[in-house]
């Protein structure tokens, strides 16, 4: 439906007014309602996700979303149209900076930078998941390239980024915007700089490692005292293999987030 009338008129900006407005309604009228599943440990109020693309994120936020006791792709497209949903006593905020900063919710998340979602200081749990540079953007690629890999999400890459990955890897290296190429810089530094990267990173309560992903859901689980169950969401079916000079562009060119991981504390 969508489609046909943004062909004609773009009604993005209506339709993310109206999913703040109506999540912000909702967030209020549950502030008058019990909260019999939102305990924290350690005086935490409300647990935020700062979601890097392909580091196993989509994963963990569907095991926070499974917290209600509903099926996380409900939740999901709940979240689609409105950017607030309570269910089993559980507030969840996805993708909107104006209900992440006014922290009604238990768990929220989006792609947003940090200095853009502003989740409040006071009383939140703050954490993100990285990933060896090269292997996240080789799955960026792959990903885009899949026709199949938003199969039964509401949440989908839109077409430009799709065209990103339309030809060789190297091509997508050259395209890939360096905000999108770095996320893992740029979701905490507006420039991308390392040093406030590794500086914002050692403010968060918890940063966790693909590569180790079930020993940062016990960590998660130590410090907040909520046990998740955490599957494998959004994988990709693309695995055609890279060249080594494929490979060696993208260490080239991912250098400065290799220089970030080597600053972090192990």
């Amino acid at each position: 439906m969508f489609e046909t009338l943004d062909s004609l008129v773009n009604t993005q900006p209506l339709r993310s007014n109206a999913r703040t407005g109506l999540g912000r309604a909702l967030s209020a009228v549950a502030e008058w309602t019990p909260r019999p599943n939102e305990q924290l440990l350690g005086g935490y109020e409300r647990i935020y996700f700062h979601h890097i693309r392909k580091t196993a994120g989509t994963s963990l936020v569907f095991a926070f979303f499974g917290l209600s006791g509903l099926d996380p792709h409900k939740i999901e497209r709940r979240l689609f149209w409105c950017a607030f949903t309570r269910a089993g006593g559980v507030r969840l905020v996805e993708g909107n900076p104006t209900l992440i900063h006014e922290g009604r919710y238990l768990f929220a998340t989006s792609h947003f930078p940090g200095y853009v979602a502003q989740p409040p200081t006071e009383g939140t749990f703050q954490f993100t998941v990285l990933r060896d540079p090269v292997k996240r953007v080789v799955s960026l690629y792959r990903y885009l390239r899949s026709a199949e890999s938003d199969n039964g999400f509401v949440f989908k890459a839109p077409d430009e980024e799709r065209k990103w990955a339309s030809g060789t890897f190297h091509q997508f290296l050259d395209r890939l915007p360096r905000e999108d190429l770095l996320r893992q810089l740029y979701m905490f530094s507006p420039v991308g700089d390392v040093s406030e990267t590794v500086d914002e990173l050692g403010k968060l309560q918890l940063v966790m490692r693909t590569d180790a992903i079930a020993d940062g859901v016990d960590a998660l689980t130590e410090q907040t005292g909520l046990r998740l169950s955490v599957g494998h969401q959004r994988s990709t079916v693309v695995s055609e293999e890279l060249t080594e000079s494929e490979l060696d562009h993208a260490r080239v060119v991912l250098e400065s987030e290799y220089e970030m991981l080597e600053q972090l504390p192990d």
